[in-house]
Formats: structure tokens, C-alpha cells, sequence
């Protein structure tokens, strides 16, 4: 593929075509929707009103597959419908507590690991957050806000990082 190129009315340099070659090799685990959006966000690649231009993205990548430029991660259409019915499971964790910091030093910020604790972060982020809970596109790594008090480690709060190159 020559460079630069348009699509639409955007011109795509060498360091685009770079970062899009890095994003697919280094988030190869992703749904091909979920290496899309990321791309979108990180090019910045919208539309006037604000939306990611998905749909031109994607013929985009399907087409530096066809060229041999990048290697695309198979398509997901089940594993992700399953994917999104088990993030809404899970009990959500209260997060109240009343306690003066010194009282529950140290506070840690812990990564979510598990299967099980995504189900619980995501269910205690969907009864806490004004807006509910999506599952966030793109890049990401979901945080445990916890505090140490006599009962042992408490959840006191959640956090979500995005990640960006």
C-alpha cells in the first residue's frame, strides 16, 4: 500500500500505518471489534457528530490483511455474546465504609485477575455508576480500590483504566 492514503476524507501517513501495524501485533487477543474501536480512538478517527467511523476502520484492516500488512485475530461472534452474558453476572461488593484513613492504611490499588472478580467488579461498577455499566471498548484494565481494617481487605472502591499508545 503506497503512503499516504486517503479513505474518505482522511489521509493515513506512515506513522499512521505504523501505529495500526503495533495496535493489531500487540493487542492480538482482542476481537477485531475491540481492535477497531481502539484505533478509532487512538488515531482519532470520527465522524462530525463525535462517533467512531467503526465501519471504515474495519474495511480498512480487512483490506492491510488482504495486502499481507497485518494479521488480523479471527472473528469472535460467539465467544463474545458468551462474553458479554458472563460479565453480568457476579454479586456486587458494598463499598461503604466509615473509617478514618489512618484506621485502614495502607491503601492499595489491585489489578482484577480473575474471571471471578471481573464478574464482581463489573456487577458492583453496574449498582454504583450514575450511568450503569457497558463494557468498555478498547484497551483497558480493571482496579480494586481496597483498604486494610480489622475484618481483613475491603473493597472501597473501582477504577478503570484505558489505555492509550
Amino acid at each position: 500500500m503506497n503512503v499516504p492514503f486517503w479513505i474518505g476524507d482522511r489521509e493515513f501517513s506512515q506513522a499512521d500505518l505504523d501505529l495500526i501495524r503495533l495496535t493489531v501485533r500487540r493487542f492480538s487477543r482482542f476481537s477485531q471489534e475491540e481492535i477497531t474501536a481502539t484505533l478509532c480512538e487512538n488515531l482519532p478517527w470520527k465522524a462530525p457528530n463525535g462517533r467512531l467511523k467503526m465501519e471504515a476502520c474495519r474495511k480498512l484492516l480487512l483490506r492491510l490483511e488482504q495486502d499481507g500488512l497485518v494479521t488480523l485475530p479471527p472473528l469472535w461472534r460467539h465467544k463474545v455474546r458468551q462474553g458479554i452474558h458472563e460479565e453480568r453476572k457476579g454479586t456486587a461488593i458494598q463499598l461503604e465504609l466509615s473509617a478514618s484513613l489512618r484506621d485502614v492504611s495502607p491503601v492499595v490499588v489491585e489489578p482484577v485477575t480473575t474471571a471471578q472478580e471481573r464478574q464482581v467488579w463489573n456487577a458492583t461498577m453496574a449498582a454504583y455508576h450514575p450511568l450503569g455499566y457497558r463494557r468498555p471498548i478498547g484497551a483497558h484494565q480493571r482496579y480494586f480500590i481496597r483498604v486494610h481494617t480489622n475484618d481483613g481487605p475491603q473493597a472501597v472502591g473501582l477504577l478503570l483504566s484505558l489505555m492509550e499508545f
